[in-house]
């Protein structure tokens, strides 16, 4: 006789305690997220998106001709290395307020979890097991960017659901995996694999009947896959990363380091998560397979988050250390449900007391966790938004910006403030600080990034009216001088500024 008690063992599927778990973490995401909603964006990469997205919004995929000079110079034109699918996603916010598209995002991520509580519900588990997905700190990060990392993990597994019904959705399942390629294609191997391996896994002539309906489904991603790299390179089995070369970056020289570490990551988030290599709890050798090959390929990848940030300040260190890493994030995802299955079997026979304890105090740390990440993030997203209103007020559009930085780890890639959200500002970056000199660029504006309380150089700055920027938050501390043209007498504001060096 099954009991009516939810969260540790196989229950009826509309038993209350886990679906009113699973409602307060929904209702309490979404809360801290509108209290610490995201004042910009940080990364690189999401500058690059804004870009395509800004080129979009205007009817072209060449970043050329909305006067944008930065990417990849390919047949004569300016081609972004990302997604133009998942930055289409973000395009009709740069109408309106383009931070609007954090919460496109985020609803990647509350689309995610509900197809989580859908899978649990299948196999008769508590809406509770939920837990296993929110407490992923990396998901919750990257839902607070406008990064494709969500949306296409969230697609993955959504495809993954569709596909492992008692009565497979098939052409629904290719199409929400086709579409998980388009907004990333890191995760191109993974519905790779697992579609083969779910598809070997049926016999007889059902095998040919699904493998046609896979593809059908599939056809659309395919067909606007191959026609949008037909016009960006050529051609249409060429993607631009291939162009740049950057499959070169998987060679493997850290992979006796990066296995074990995603393996540990695996283990935590979701807690139990190493489940899903086994056949046994995730019911098939499908998702086993593609999980694999995920993590295989993620070690063999030069890069895992974190490690720019070299630094011996704690912060630093954490950042490249907890679990929870991107290139993981589909698999971890689609984690949750074999992770509630095995876990759910070891502690069927624990007391209803402890269960509901263990309910409420994973709850409690979801929040917590949750609310001092945010608190946290938006501290240093403010950081930068200091800089980009700076920008905005004091430098006109079309203007050139050469930006060099004494900060090797809070300003890397500092050309990533100069994303067309305000303006069109092109960026001067192919320079060297120390051999360069302020002459060598007397029509752009200047910006150098230096810690709290340093001088601006002197060979930068000579002849130039400029002002200092001071940075401030708990996360990033910097001092940043902004430096007009030379000739030019001031700022393009009446605020007061620093004279001329």
């Amino acid at each position: 006789m099954v009991r009516d008690d939810e969260f540790t063992r196989p229950v009826p599927t509309g038993s209350r305690s886990g679906e009113l778990l699973f409602a307060a973490l929904v209702a309490s995401f979404c809360i801290i997220y509108l209290l610490y909603y995201p004042a910009s964006y940080s990364i690189k990469d999401e500058s690059a998106t804004l870009r395509l997205s800004y080129a979009l919004a205007h009817g072209t995929i060449y970043l050329e001709r909305v006067g944008l000079t930065t990417g990849l110079t390919i047949n004569g034109h300016a081609v972004s290395l990302y997604s133009p699918f998942h930055a289409a996603l973000l395009a009709g916010c740069l109408f309106s307020n383009w931070r609007l598209g954090f919460a496109v995002t985020a609803m990647f991520f509350l689309l995610g979890a509900f197809t989580v509580r859908g899978m649990l519900k299948r196999d008769a588990l508590s809406s509770g097991w939920c837990i296993l997905y929110f407490l992923n700190p990396g998901a919750l990060y990257y839902s607070q960017t406008l990064m494709a990392a969500i949306p296409s993990a969230s697609m993955g597994l959504l495809g993954v659901a569709l596909l492992t019904r008692q009565s497979p959705r098939v052409v629904l399942g290719g199409l929400a995996l086709g579409c998980a390629v388009l907004l990333h294609p890191w995760m191109g191997l993974f519905a790779l694999v697992f579609s083969t391996v779910w598809l070997l896994e049926n016999s007889g002539t059902v095998v040919i009947e699904r493998a046609l309906r896979l593809a059908l489904g599939a056809m659309p991603a395919v067909a606007l896959l191959t026609i949008y790299n037909y016009f960006t390179t050529g051609s249409p089995l060429r993607y631009a990363y291939w162009v740049l070369g950057h499959q070169h970056n998987f060679k493997g020289a850290q992979i006796a380091s990066f296995v074990p570490f995603y393996l540990i990551s695996l283990a935590i988030f979701p807690l139990g998560g190493l489940a899903i290599l086994s056949p046994r709890w995730a019911k098939g050798w499908a998702i086993p397979a593609a999980s694999a090959a995920t993590l295989v390929m993620a070690s063999l990848y030069y890069y895992r988050d974190g490690l720019n940030l070299q630094s011996p300040d704690i912060r630093h260190l954490i950042a490249g250390a907890i679990p929870g890493q991107r290139f993981l994030l589909p698999v971890s995802f689609v984690a949750c449900v074999p992770a509630a299955r095995w876990i759910d079997s070891i502690l069927s026979k624990l007391p209803l007391q402890l269960e509901y304890l263990a309910a409420g105090l994973t709850g409690v740390f979801f929040i917590g966790g949750f609310w001092t990440l945010s608190a946290v993030h938006q501290n240093y997203l403010r950081a930068h938004a200091t800089v980009q209103r700076a920008l905005d007020s004091d430098v006109p559009n079309d203007a050139h910006v050469v930006v060099l930085s004494d900060l090797a780890v809070h300003f890397e890639n500092g050309c990533k403030e100069l994303a067309p959200v305000y303006k069109i500002w092109h960026c001067v970056d192919e320079i060297d600080p120390k051999s360069d000199t302020s002459s060598n660029f007397p029509r752009a504006y200047v910006m150098w990034a230096a810690a709290p309380g340093s001088r601006a150089p002197a060979r930068w700055f000579a002849g130039r009216y400029y002002r200092l920027i001071q940075v401030r938050s708990s996360v990033w501390k910097a001092d940043l001088w902004l430096g007009a043209p030379i000739g030019i007498h001031g700022f393009s504001q009446t605020a007061s500024r620093t004279g001329p060096s």
